[in-house]
């Protein structure tokens, strides 16, 4: 198949992160519609680093940013501490060096790591802006540097790394040939090699229509759809990583939901986790012959959530079936999910506004949580001091000033309070 004129691809020496003629460049101590979060314990920092995309979603500024937050350094309450009852920690002021944020293209989606040699990290942050960039940065442990800014296909959004350094980047929109004529329109994941982040012809994965995230299996990539007229819609895909064929799974037939958002596989790869909307339904699915020439996807269950569900994170209890949270940005809440129970067990909120991503820090037999909220521009943090007890859930702190009084001046709780 014949795959759409793409004439930016020659531009891919260009960076994404040179900001010298930007008239307004965006706030680097501080989160402003956070959307892709990712953990890490760099040897050099050994309370762990966050990485806080923020998407600039109003344009207020003239790029989004990636931060490195150096959790050791923000005044974090001890994990498992009770909450005081003066209530969950505030921390408005972040402590982030100037060598530790950068400027990447605006509308930033999800966002990956993978360890380098030198015991930093290599970021992926796919962005939506004109340029539809993939940026990619390095971290060495002080200082975050953007490598390049790859210009790549409309609308990238969700982003997953393998063990084996495999990256793959699903798009929300399908891109017509030639570009421009609404003609022959074709949907396509990016997959291309984190040591080596280069976006060729080669790159360009044909899949069955457009799609929002994606999940690294050992040998098969799981991607879930976004509507499209255009397409057949298709609640799951997967994608062969050796041969690039994709085979689309009608287990939509089985329960059905209008649109698809982020998924998650199980740590043997047993089970996959899907969030659906209208309804709104985490679908929980059975993964058969995960490392063969025919897997199979079986519908377990349907379990309604409450509004606006939008990412999931698998935490696996050893010896026990999988622990599984749920960000519900409509409702402003995260949901826990016992696959020993079958059912939701334990919920915290209102969280924050719009919490969407999660990254997670696991300490020993619990887990420290760390939430975007995308509306009031912080990272809520949250203690499960015991996974066998996801109801011991706690909201511990809030990290970075709320961004109400910059995006709504005129709010009645903004009196006297200069944006």
């Amino acid at each position: 198949m014949r795959k759409p004129f793409l004439p930016w691809l020659a531009l891919a020496a260009l960076a994404a992160c040179d900001t010298s003629s930007v008239a307004t460049p965006s706030p680097t101590d501080r989160f402003y519609f956070p959307t892709g979060l990712v953990y890490s314990a760099p040897p050099a920092a050994p309370g762990g680093v966050l990485y806080v995309a923020s998407s600039n979603f109003d344009k207020r500024y003239g790029f989004g940013t990636v931060v490195a937050v150096d959790l050791a350094q923000q005044g974090l309450p001890a994990f498992g501490e009770p909450v005081p009852a003066s209530g969950p920690a505030d921390l408005p002021v972040l402590a982030i060096p100037a060598a530790g944020a950068v400027h990447v293209e605006s509308f930033a989606g999800e966002m990956a790591n993978c360890a380098q040699p030198n015991g930093g990290d290599r970021l992926f942050v796919p962005s939506r802006a004109e340029d539809f960039r993939l940026n990619v940065l390095d971290f060495d442990g002080a200082t975050l540097t953007c490598l390049t800014g790859l210009p790549r296909a409309e609308v990238p959004y969700g982003v997953a790394i393998s063990p084996d350094g495999g990256v793959f980047v699903t798009e929300l929109n399908a891109v017509d040939s030639p570009r421009g004529t609404g003609k022959e329109w074709h949907a396509y994941l990016v997959g291309l090699d984190a040591d080596n982040p280069v976006v060729g012809d080669s790159a360009f994965i044909e899949i069955p229509g457009p799609s929002n995230s994606v999940a690294i299996g050992s040998r098969y990539a799981y991607l879930t759809g976004r509507f499209s007229s255009r397409f057949d819609y298709h609640l799951v895909t997967l994608v062969d990583r050796e041969t690039h064929l994709a085979a689309a799974f009608t287990v939509e037939q089985s329960f059905h939901v209008q649109d698809a958002r982020g998924l998650a596989l199980s740590a043997d790869e047993s089970h996959l986790y899907v969030v659906g909307r209208f309804p709104d339904t985490l679908i929980v699915l059975e993964v058969v012959g995960a490392t063969t020439d025919t897997p199979s996807l079986r519908v377990i269950r349907g379990v309604p959530l409450p509004e606006g569900p939008n990412e999931v994170k698998v935490l696996s209890r050893p010896g026990h079936g999988d622990l599984v949270a749920i960000t519900c940005s409509t409702s402003g809440l995260i949901e826990f999910y016992d696959a020993d129970v079958g059912d939701l067990v334990a919920h915290l909120g209102p969280i924050g506004a719009q919490p969407y991503a999660m990254a997670v820090d696991p300490e020993g037999a619990g887990a420290r949580i760390f939430v975007t909220n995308f509306s009031d521009g912080q990272v809520a943090v949250l203690d499960v001091p015991d996974l066998l007890h996801p109801d011991q859930v706690r909201l511990v702190a809030r990290l970075g000033a709320s961004q109400t009084c910059t995006v709504t001046p005129n709010d009645s709780s903004c009196k006297a309070v200069k944006p």
